[in-house]
C-alpha cells in the first residue's frame, strides 16, 4: 500500500482502485479500440479506392475514426502514469503532449459523433432536404472546423506540464475554463489590498451619509 495514504484509509482505497482498476480498463480499451478502428479506417479506405470518393457520412466517420485512435493512442501512457502511483515518468514535454492530445480527440469525438446525430436526424425527418444537401465542400469545412476549434481550445493543457514533488511527478490538466480563471485572478487585486480598498472606501461614504441624514429638511 502507498506510504502517503496511511492513516487516511478513504485515501487509500482511492489509491488502490486506480492502481488496479484504472491501468486494466485502459488497456483493455486500448487493445480493442486499436483493432477496431485500423479495421475501420482499412473499410473506409477500400471504400474510397473503389469510389475515388467518400459520402458526407463516410467522410465524418473517417475523422471520428481518426480521433478515437488518437485517444486510443495515449492510453497507454496513462495506464503506466496510474501503474506508478500517479507518478508521471514520461518527462515534462511528454505530459504536456499527452494531455494536449487527450483532450483534442476527446473532444473531437463527441463533436463528431454530434454531427453525425444531427445529419442522422435530418436524414430520417426531412430525407429530401439531406440528398439536396450533400456538398463535399461543406463536409471539409465542418470537419476542419471542429479540429480547429478543439485544438485551439486544448491549448491550456500544453501549459500544464507537471508538478515535481520529492520522490514523483503528477501529471496535471488543464481546461479552457480554468485556464481563463486563472488568467483573470492576475489582473484581480489581491485580497488585502482589495479588503484595504473596500474599507477605505465605506469609511469615507458613511460620514457623508450620515450628514445627509442629519441635515435638515427645508422649510
Amino acid at each position: 500500500m502507498n506510504q502517503s495514504c496511511i492513516g487516511d484509509g478513504q485515501n487509500c482505497s482511492i489509491s488502490d482502485f486506480k492502481r488496479n482498476v484504472y491501468p486494466t480498463a485502459y488497456l483493455l480499451i486500448f487493445i480493442i479500440g486499436l483493432i477496431a478502428n485500423l479495421i475501420s479506417l482499412c473499410v473506409f479506405l477500400k471504400m474510397w479506392r473503389a469510389e475515388k470518393t467518400l459520402s458526407s457520412i463516410n467522410l465524418f466517420m473517417v475523422n471520428l475514426t481518426v480521433s478515437d485512435l488518437m485517444l486510443i493512442c495515449s492510453l497507454p501512457f496513462r495506464a503506466s502514469y496510474y501503474i506508478n502511483d500517479s507518478n508521471w515518468v514520461f518527462g515534462d514535454v511528454t505530459c504536456r503532449i499527452m494531455s494536449y492530445v487527450l483532450y483534442v480527440n476527446m473532444y473531437g469525438s463527441i463533436y463528431f459523433l454530434m454531427v453525425l446525430s444531427v445529419i442522422r436526424y435530418v436524414a430520417i425527418t426531412k430525407p429530401f432536404t439531406y440528398v439536396r444537401q450533400q456538398h463535399y465542400r461543406c463536409t471539409w469545412l465542418v470537419c476542419l472546423s471542429i479540429w480547429l476549434l478543439v485544438s485551439l481550445a486544448s491549448i491550456p493543457n500544453l501549459f500544464s506540464g507537471t508538478n515535481q514533488g520529492r520522490t514523483f511527478a503528477v501529471c496535471t490538466t488543464t481546461t479552457f475554463l480554468q485556464h481563463l480563471d486563472t488568467s483573470l485572478h492576475w489582473h484581480r487585486l489581491p485580497t488585502t489590498e482589495h479588503h484595504n480598498w473596500h474599507r477605505t472606501s465605506n469609511a469615507c461614504v458613511r460620514p457623508l451619509s450620515q450628514s445627509r441624514q442629519q441635515t435638515p429638511a427645508p422649510s
